[in-house]
């Protein structure tokens, strides 16, 4: 029987777990058993607290506290590796702030994929109707390249860039994202939600975790392409995201210092 393995982040928002269980919750299903995993990234006492209320009458949920905060993708992993048997299983991994049509289990089931595909990327769509997947069709172009090696470069300059950037996307729209509606293989998906096939595990026991935040996407394509797999994106099963609620209480200067961190890690797989 298939097993579906819902994995999320919290980091002091607890409203925006609760909601991602709800949903989760009225899904349907034709088959099969719903798990979730809930990885607490050491929230405050009381946000912690929350979540124990909230979820002690569930009983499909393992809620993973961590002693630190530990990043994003790393404490993806440890509910990765929280189970043992991952044959015949979806791994719907992501942020906490999304919610699932409640046909998407129905219409993952849909999906036929070769053993090349090793993960899935959901047609995620922001509040205000944004569809965020196809993120990237292909690899990164090289005034792109050269575009985030300036922006690396000076907060300052990166601010000013990062300003033309949202003004020309506004302008000329994302080529890739106008393609939302079609069934594609994609060089990167948004980071916001994956599923992780069942032949992602014949190659890995988890993701790249070398950045505590932000360039995650580069580092899962990096991981698809280092042994010829493929990454299907499908807008058929439908996530709903609310965009950026952890690293929104960030401070502008703190975020530029933790993406030039990672942007040189990360960097080579674009």
């Amino acid at each position: 029987m298939k097993n579906y393995y819902f994995i999320c982040v919290n980091f002091n928002n607890a409203h925006f777990t609760i909601k991602f269980v709800e949903s989760i919750n009225r899904l349907k299903i034709n088959s099969g058993n719903i798990h979730i995993i809930i990885v607490d990234n050491d929230s405050t006492e009381e946000d912690y607290k929350n979540l124990v209320e909230s979820f002690e009458s569930v009983n499909n949920i393992n809620l993973l506290r961590n002693k630190e905060n530990v990043g994003y993708f790393k404490a993806l992993n440890i509910g990765i590796c929280s189970v043992d048997d991952k044959d015949n299983s979806f791994f719907i991994i992501g942020n906490n702030d999304i919610q699932f049509k409640d046909d998407f289990l129905i219409k993952l089931d849909q999906i036929v994929y070769n053993n090349d595909v090793l993960a899935i990327a959901p047609n995620i769509i922001t509040a205000n109707g944004y569809h965020q997947n196809p993120h990237c069709v292909t690899r990164v172009s090289t005034f792109r390249k050269m575009a985030y090696r300036l922006y690396f470069t000076n907060y300052y300059l990166g601010r000013f860039l990062y300003w033309l950037a949202t003004k020309h996307k506004k302008i000329k729209g994302n080529k890739d994202n106008a393609l939302y509606d079609k069934h594609c293989y994609i060089y990167m998906g948004i980071g916001a939600s994956y599923v992780l096939t069942e032949h992602f595990f014949k190659f890995y026991t988890k993701l790249d975790d070398r950045v505590f935040l932000w360039g995650e996407e580069a580092l899962l394509a990096g991981q698809l392409s280092a042994v010829g797999g493929k990454l299907l994106y499908n807008p058929n099963i439908i996530v709903y995201h609310a965009e950026n609620s952890s690293v929104k209480k960030i401070p502008s200067r703190e975020t530029y210092e933790i993406t030039r961190k990672s942007y040189k890690i990360y960097s080579k797989y674009l």
